[in-house]
């Protein structure tokens, strides 16, 4: 009885880092299993695939931002040597610490993401501009939107925008704003 539970334990984990069946391990939940992925991937190293880790860390990000950023920490420690992060892994990131309230930690993200030389695109920003909106910063919000954005060669998506709006119209009451942002995302769309 004990070896059929240690194998379905071992069997939980398939070679890209997918978890087979929520719950696989006896007695453990979902959230267990991704923890227990990625520390297994993670010790692999070099023989672990980046997109393995990254399916373990939004699972656990999933269930626990603060545990994530752990588990980031521990493979930024590990070294370009054993795996490398990458632009998936950083939004991964980006996004824990925005759910966690650290908006100051997301940006600093952002900012490693760009000193790394990675093309950012438009969904690393979503967690900031929702986080920036929830703190009604909107107005921050809009600048990264409609100026800091294209400076970094990154246009803004549909998404970029429905956050500034529901921002500035649903929470702060900006009808006139939302109105003309909504005008403004009418004549970038004929472009």
């Amino acid at each position: 009885m004990a070896r059929r539970a240690a194998s379905r334990a071992v069997g939980a984990l398939r070679s890209d880092g997918s978890i087979q069946g929520r719950g696989g391990r006896a007695g453990g939940s979902g959230a267990e299993d991704a923890r227990h992925v990625f520390d297994e991937l993670l010790r692999r190293g070099r023989g672990a695939s980046i997109y393995g880790l990254n399916r373990a860390l939004a699972d656990v990000a999933r269930d626990s931002p603060a545990a994530a950023v752990s588990r980031y920490n521990r493979m930024a420690r590990a070294g370009a040597d054993e795996v490398t992060p990458d632009l998936c892994t950083y939004g991964i990131l980006i996004g824990c610490c925005c759910r966690a309230g650290r908006l100051d930690l997301g940006f600093a993200a952002l900012g490693n993401v760009i000193k790394k030389g990675f093309r950012v695109d438009a969904i690393a920003f979503t967690p900031l501009l929702k986080g920036l909106c929830a703190d009604k910063r909107t107005s921050d919000a809009m600048d990264i939107v409609l100026r800091r954005m294209t400076e970094l060669g990154c246009i803004p998506n549909v998404f970029s925008y429905n956050i500034l709006l529901k921002g500035l119209h649903c929470k702060e009451g900006r009808v006139i704003e939302s109105e003309k942002l909504f005008e403004l995302m009418g004549t970038v769309a004929e472009r």
